[in-house]
């Protein structure tokens, strides 16, 4: 499901960077496992040429009151 959202912010909205574009947000609502969520950061950093750190993302403020409202 990633590749053809980003895909589609490409090329139908004209988004260069899909995924990876500041203006996009993502939503999971069901979040179960969180699967889908890692699997958007992999092709975000993959896009930014960026190795994935997600200690690093789980730890920043911002990801963390995210990541807390979703679960909560």
């Amino acid at each position: 499901m990633v590749t053809p959202v980003d895909t589609v912010l490409r090329q139908e909205w004209g988004i260069a960077d899909g995924l990876a574009d500041q203006r996009v947000s993502v939503l999971d609502p069901c979040c179960g496992t969180g699967a889908y969520l890692v699997a958007v950061l992999q092709r975000i950093a993959a896009t930014l040429q960026e190795p994935l750190n997600l200690e690093e993302i789980l730890h920043s403020s911002a990801s963390f009151y995210a990541l807390q409202s979703v679960i909560n």
